[in-house]
């Protein structure tokens, strides 16, 4: 009997702590009940983005595949823009080369003054643009140049044989045919340049294009060019590398 007491009064006293237990953490339920029913929220909503948008993976690959394609990009376009700058050297040399041969070709054939002791090859870079005078050529002879024929009085003195027949040509006949003419004409000019080609590979913007190259005269040696007292060759003032590996002031 004793035994049964005891059992109930223990059933009795696990019961009523149970109860009280659950009276007073009833809000720490309901606070796991809350938090429970807002990861269900989040679940959903992160499933209805998922269907309509990008993922983190996904950003992630697409963030890759860009920097990729930006790492490859940017060195061809430097390189296509060293490529187009090379070429546009090679064209202003080869300008202002056939500039400074057409110069000289004009000294040669004796259309343009040549200094004494000179080489023929312009001065300045600038000449080539402003141009230089003609040299005046002498009237062509008249119509009747040379074919007027007279008699000299003292090709008549007795004695002389053939004294009647012998004949000069009159040097008032070798004015040219409209002396007035020829002394108004304008005096020819020839120009070789429209304007000085620029250095693409010049540093200093400001310079005028003339100071961007190297001047080599007709007097320093190949290996050593020099400034001088006319313009034989220009060249770069680069000290850069092309890409076929030759440096561009021997270009």
């Amino acid at each position: 009997m004793d035994c049964r007491a005891t059992l109930a009064v223990t059933a009795s006293g696990w019961w009523l702590a149970l109860t009280q237990f659950l009276a007073v953490d009833e809000p720490i339920v309901q606070g796991v009940s809350a938090v429970s029913e807002r990861i269900q929220t989040l679940r959903q909503s992160t499933r209805r983005t998922s269907a309509g948008g990008f993922t983190l993976i996904e950003l992630l690959v697409t963030l890759a595949l860009v920097g990729l394609v930006a790492l490859v990009a940017v060195p061809l376009a430097e390189v296509s823009l060293l490529r187009q700058k090379e070429s546009e050297l090679r064209l202003n040399l080869r300008t202002i080369r056939a500039a400074l041969d057409a110069y000289k070709a004009g000294v040669d054939a004796g259309e343009i003054a040549r200094d004494t002791g000179a080489s023929g090859y312009p001065p300045t870079l600038e000449v080539l643009v402003n141009g230089v005078d003609a040299l005046a050529k002498p009237a062509p002879p008249g119509p009747n140049a040379g074919t007027l024929v007279r008699t000299s009085p003292q090709w008549d003195a007795p004695g002389l044989p053939n004294a009647s027949t012998l004949t000069r040509t009159s040097q008032l006949w070798d004015a040219p045919a409209t002396p007035t003419a020829a002394a108004n004409a304008p005096a020819k000019r020839y120009y070789f340049l429209r304007k000085v080609p620029r250095d693409p590979f010049g540093d200093d913007a400001a310079a005028a294009p003339s100071q961007t190259w190297v001047l080599r005269s007709y007097a320093s040696r190949p290996d050593s060019p020099q400034p001088g007292a006319d313009v034989f060759d220009v060249m770069s003032k680069s000290n850069r590398t092309a890409l076929d590996g030759t440096p561009y002031s021997s270009w």
